[in-house]
């Protein structure tokens, strides 16, 4: 009997059992599939994210120290900007699908926006002006290739006097002569004999390294780009003249800390703090507006001369900032396919963020503060810079 069912084969109701069973698992297996692809999905887009905006740090860390080296203290920050530097619109970012509609800017991509510059302590030539200011020639090759509007200083050995002046024409990195004119504010021309003397008395030419940092569109999505020349136009961005750092940047805050002495100090006249949140940190509290760019910087207090105790040591000055605080939002470029409901930018810093909506984008938040050693120097900014020939002593030319 048992021999005859086996050749019978299955019956109807057998196999449409086995089929409802295999279509459960094979049910579960893809809902296990797609969960799990959705998950690697929502984790890329956070890694991504998380790696733009470490990459942004990164890059901040390593050349935000350098501010002021081998300058002016007083020139070392540009809190002026060519636009408002405070919570700018980032106009015509277009996510796709685009962020639901907010009370407040466009998007909700709003900039500050910060500007420094420090000489590359890398680059060393002998060199001179001619004697209309009009070009400046170099003993060796420069070695590297100069941009319209990058800025160099030249200056007379002892460091008794100095010239600021930008590249007219761009040059490549064999170049010895260079098309230049001067620099103009917040730099004052100087037309000193000693900087197109020839030999033994020869002055020095540096290369003065210049960021402005700010989200800008480009191609629909908001990037935080470093403009290296902090006289060029923000808004035109054909020219080229700019190093992307990081996409999908939503937000950019900077806050300034200010020189805070020290709770003995007897300073008569000093403020209590030069910020409305009463931290010495300017730009940190919702409301708060940073401080103006004195009018022609280079003749005002403090110089690198000025007492550490001095008043005008504690007022709100580009001179007297200490470090910079920073704050950046990313958001995914897309939605989170595990349809999660994230929530938008809160208030940072001065940036009062519109009313919250509920959307599936990630967003990672990052803040660090950063300080600037070099606005400290007392010592004068042009070293005396001598060559083997002519006695010069090479050792103190990093200042």
């Amino acid at each position: 009997m048992s021999a005859s069912r086996a050749k019978r084969g299955f019956t109807l109701a057998e196999l449409l059992v086995g089929l409802v069973v295999t279509s459960i698992v094979m049910t579960a297996v893809a809902s296990i599939f797609i969960g799990v692809q959705r998950s690697y999905q929502a984790e890329t887009e956070v890694k991504v994210i998380t790696e733009n905006g470490r990459g942004a740090m990164l890059f901040l860390e390593r050349v935000l120290p350098l501010a002021g080296y081998g300058l002016d203290p007083r020139v070392a920050f540009d809190v002026a900007g060519t636009l408002a530097r405070d919570n700018q619109d980032v106009k015509n970012v277009t996510y796709s699908p685009a962020q639901p509609a907010m009370t407040g800017p466009t998007n909700t991509i709003v900039s500050d926006e910060l500007a420094f510059r420090f000489r590359d302590p890398a680059f060393l030539r002998v060199g001179r002006l001619n004697s209309s200011g009009t070009s400046l020639m170099v003993d060796t090759a420069l070695g590297v290739a100069l941009p319209v509007g990058k800025l160099l200083m030249v200056g007379c050995q002892g460091g008794a006097s100095y010239s600021m002046v930008r590249v007219g024409t761009a040059v490549g990195s064999g170049a010895t002569s260079v098309t230049v004119a001067a620099a103009g504010a917040p730099f004052t021309a100087n037309s000193d004999d000693c900087l197109t003397a020839t030999g033994g008395s020869s002055p020095w030419v540096f290369l003065v390294q210049e960021h402005r940092l700010r989200i800008v569109n480009l191609g629909g999505r908001p990037w935080l780009v470093s403009f290296r020349d902090l006289t060029a136009s923000v808004t035109d961005l054909s020219l080229d003249n700019f190093d992307p750092i990081a996409s999908d940047v939503e937000v950019f805050q900077v806050a300034f800390g200010m020189n805070h002495g020290r709770p003995t100090l007897t300073c008569t006249g000093c403020l209590t703090a030069p910020d409305s949140g009463g931290n010495w940190i300017v730009g940190d509290t919702s409301g708060e507006t940073f401080f103006a760019q004195p009018s022609g910087v280079l003749g005002t207090l403090p110089d690198y001369r000025t007492g550490y105790e001095k008043l005008e040591r504690f007022q709100a000055h580009p001179a007297n900032i200490r470090s910079v605080h920073l704050a950046l939002v990313l958001r995914s470029s897309r939605l989170s396919p595990t349809g999660r409901t994230n929530t938008s930018s809160d208030p940072i810093f001065n940036y009062a963020a519109p009313t919250p909506a509920f959307d599936g984008f990630h967003r990672a938040f990052f803040h660090t503060a950063i300080s600037t050693p070099n606005l400290l120097s007392r010592t004068g900014f042009m070293p005396a810079l001598r060559s083997a020939a002519d006695t010069r002593d090479l050792n103190s030319w990093g200042g």
